[in-house]
C-alpha cells in the first residue's frame, strides 16, 4: 500500500513540501481523487516531473484550476495520453499558453474533443502545425467561431482533408481571410457545400484562384447573391464553363458591371439563353465587344428589349486587326431579328457562303416590313467610319427587298448599315468592326 492509503484529507492538507519530496511514485499511485484535490497549490508546484507522471487519471481529472495553474509546463509535458485525456473543460481554460506548446501533438490529439472546444483563443493561436494536424475529426468539429478567428494562415493548411469538412458552418464563417487564402487546393474540394455557402463577403475574395476553380458545380450554385459580387474579378475570370452553367438565374444579376467585362469568351458562349434572359440592362452595357461577338444566334434571340437598349451605351470598339482588308472570318454582323432581338453572325462575305443563307441577308429577309423601314449601307476606308469610299457610296431600299448585296470587291475596309424600324434604329458596323445597337 501506498503513503497516502488511510490518510484523511485534513492530514493530506497537513502535508509540508519537504513531505511531498520525499515520497515515491508509488506513494503518488495510492493517491485517490478525494485526497488529490485538497493538496496545496505549493506542494503541487513542488511535485518533480516523475511524480507527475504518477499522478493516476483519474486524480489528474479532479485537479482544481489553482493546482493546474501551479503545475509547471515540464510537467504537462511528462503527462501520458491517458492523463491528457482527463484533463476537463473547467481545468482546460487554466492552462498557461507555455503548457499548451509543452504538449506533443500526441498529448494534444488524446485531448477530449470537449475539451479542445474550450481552449481560449490566446492557446489556439499558439498551437503548432503539428498539433493541428493530430487533430481528431471530433475534435476538429468541436472547434467553435469564437476560436476559429485565432487560426492562422499557418495554421490552416496543416488540418487534415478528411478533418475539413467536420468544420462547422459557424466556426468556417468566423475564419480569417489569412485562414481562407491558405486553404489548399486538396482541403477546397474537401469543403462541404454548406462550408462554402457560409463564406462571408470578405472571405471569398480570399479563395486563391486554384481553389475556385475546383469548387463544384452545387458549391457555385450554392453561393448567395451577396457573395457574387464579393468574387474578385481575377476569381470570376478562371471560373471553368461548367462552374459559369451552373450559376443560377438569381445569380447571374449580381454579377458586377466590374465583373461583366473580365468574362472570357467561352465563358459568354457557354451561358444558357435561360442565363443570357435574365442579364440586367447594367451589364449587357457592361459586356465587350469580344463578348458580343460570341453570342450566338439563340442567346441573342433570348434578349429582350430593355437588354439590347442596354448595349447601346457601348463605345465602338475594333477587337479584330484590320491589317488584312479581305479573308475568313473578318466580317461581323450584328442585326436585329426583330424589334426585340438581335443575331450575330460572322464569315467571309456578306453576299455568299454561309452569310447569304444564315447571315446578314438572311437576317434582313426574315424581317417584316413593319420591323424594316429602312436599310442603308456605307462604306467606309476608316475604321472611325469618317472616310467614305466615294460619294455614291450608299445605298437605301425602302422596304423590300429586304437583302442588300455588298460589292464586296471595293477597296472598302468597313460598312456601316444602319436599319430603321418602328421600335428606333439599329447601326450595325461590319467588318473588322462591331456595331451599336439602339431598338
Amino acid at each position: 500500500m501506498g503513503y497516502f492509503t488511510g490518510l484523511t484529507t485534513a492530514q493530506v492538507a497537513a502535508l509540508t513540501t519537504a513531505d511531498i519530496g520525499a515520497l515515491t511514485t508509488a506513494d503518488f499511485q495510492s493517491l485517490d481523487t478525494v485526497q488529490t484535490p485538497v493538496l496545496s497549490t505549493a506542494d503541487i508546484a513542488y511535485l518533480t516531473t516523475t511524480q507527475v507522471a504518477a499522478l493516476p487519471s483519474a486524480d489528474i481529472g479532479v485537479l482544481t484550476t489553482a493546482q493546474i495553474v501551479a503545475l509547471e509546463s515540464e510537467d504537462f509535458g511528462v503527462l501520458n495520453t491517458d492523463q491528457v485525456a482527463a484533463l476537463t473543460t473547467a481545468q482546460i481554460p487554466a492552462l498557461a499558453t507555455e503548457d499548451v506548446t509543452a504538449l506533443s501533438a500526441a498529448q494534444f490529439a488524446a485531448l477530449a474533443a470537449a475539451a479542445v472546444g474550450v481552449l481560449t483563443t490566446a492557446q489556439v493561436t499558439v498551437l503548432s502545425t503539428a498539433d493541428v494536424a493530430a487533430l481528431t475529426t471530433a475534435q476538429t468539429a468541436a472547434l467553435t467561431a469564437t476560436q476559429a478567428p485565432a487560426i492562422s494562415g499557418t495554421q490552416m493548411p496543416a488540418v487534415t482533408v478528411p478533418n475539413v469538412p467536420a468544420i462547422s458552418t459557424s466556426a468556417f464563417a468566423a475564419l480569417t481571410t489569412a485562414a481562407i487564402a491558405a486553404l489548399t487546393t486538396a482541403q477546397t474540394v474537401a469543403l462541404t457545400t454548406g462550408q462554402v455557402a457560409a463564406l462571408t463577403t470578405a472571405q471569398a475574395p480570399a479563395l486563391s484562384t486554384a481553389n475556385v476553380v475546383v469548387l463544384t458545380t452545387a458549391e457555385i450554385a450554392g453561393f448567395s447573391t451577396s457573395q457574387i459580387p464579393a468574387l474578385t474579378t481575377l476569381q470570376v475570370s478562371v471560373l471553368t464553363t461548367a462552374q459559369i452553367v451552373a450559376l443560377t438565374t438569381a445569380q447571374i444579376p449580381a454579377l458586377t458591371s466590374v465583373q461583366i467585362p473580365v468574362l472570357r469568351t467561352d465563358q459568354v458562349a457557354a451561358l444558357t439563353t435561360s442565363q443570357v434572359a435574365v442579364l440586367t440592362s447594367t451589364q449587357m452595357g457592361a459586356l465587350t465587344t469580344a463578348e458580343l461577338l460570341v453570342l450566338s444566334t439563340s442567346q441573342a434571340a433570348a434578349l429582350s428589349a430593355g437588354q439590347i437598349a442596354g448595349i447601346a451605351a457601348l463605345p465602338l470598339t475594333y477587337p479584330v486587326a484590320d491589317t488584312v482588308p479581305y479573308g475568313p472570318n473578318h466580317a461581323v454582323h450584328i442585326a436585329p431579328t426583330n424589334a426585340a432581338q438581335i443575331a450575330i453572325v460572322s464569315g467571309d462575305e456578306w453576299d455568299s457562303g454561309p452569310i447569304a443563307s444564315n447571315g446578314f441577308n438572311g437576317i434582313l429577309a426574315a424581317l417584316t416590313s413593319t420591323e424594316v423601314v429602312t436599310i442603308t449601307i456605307k462604306r467606309y476606308l476608316d475604321r472611325e467610319c469618317t472616310i467614305l469610299v466615294d460619294s455614291t457610296a450608299e445605298n437605301t431600299v425602302v422596304n423590300t427587298p429586304k437583302s442588300v448585296a455588298v460589292n464586296t470587291k471595293k477597296p472598302a475596309r468597313y460598312f456601316v448599315v444602319t436599319v430603321a424600324n418602328a421600335s428606333g434604329t439599329t447601326t450595325i458596323i461590319s467588318r473588322f468592326g462591331i456595331g451599336l445597337m439602339a431598338l
